[in-house]
């Protein structure tokens, strides 16, 4: 664990004769505060934040990991910075740049399969706390309890309970 920044600088070229709107996502939700910066000319502007202490709602793309989106011009090259500040979590960053309409794609099948895993953990908890109604036994109830648990743990790790559930409490991010 590293309490300093840290920086990453990287450049985005458009050969193509249209503009690109792009995304450009971190795929950690556990990044504590992160600046993203655009070089125009010989300034350096900040273009946006976001992180686990800020607020779910002030993301400019809505996802549980940490994305911004950068338009670049046909024809043209953009500098990029990218200031991570961790002072709970470690520094990780699965930096993954692709179209708008190619992130959206990933993110739907990706949402689509946490669902999916979800419904089939409620299912096996709601089917063992009947048991336990009907049966009494006590196992079955330990068991529901460990797959909520299960449940609860999954959500908070991928990012999924902080944007469904404590979105307004970026202090559940610190663990």
């Amino acid at each position: 664990y590293n309490k300093a920044a840290s920086w990453f600088s990287f450049d985005i070229e458009n050969t193509s004769g249209k503009d690109a709107n792009l995304v450009i996502g971190l795929g950690d939700p556990y990044l504590d505060k992160v600046s993203f910066y655009k070089k125009a000319g010989n300034s350096i502007r900040l273009a946006d934040t976001a992180g686990a202490l800020h607020p779910f709602g002030t993301r400019s793309v809505v996802d549980k990991n940490i994305a911004f989106v950068l338009t670049v011009p046909a024809h043209a090259t953009v500098a990029c910075l990218i200031r991570t500040k961790n002072v709970y979590h470690h520094t990780f960053m699965q930096l993954k740049i692709e179209t708008v309409k190619s992130y959206e794609a990933s993110l739907l099948k990706e949402y689509l399969s946490w669902g999916v895993a979800t419904g089939i953990l409620c299912f096996v908890m709601v089917f063992s706390l009947v048991i336990f109604f009907v049966e009494k036994n006590k196992e079955y109830l330990f068991f529901g309890c460990y797959v909520f648990s299960t449940i609860v743990w999954v959500w908070s790790n991928t990012g999924l309970g902080y944007q469904l559930i404590w979105s307004d409490y970026p202090q559940a991010m610190i663990r």
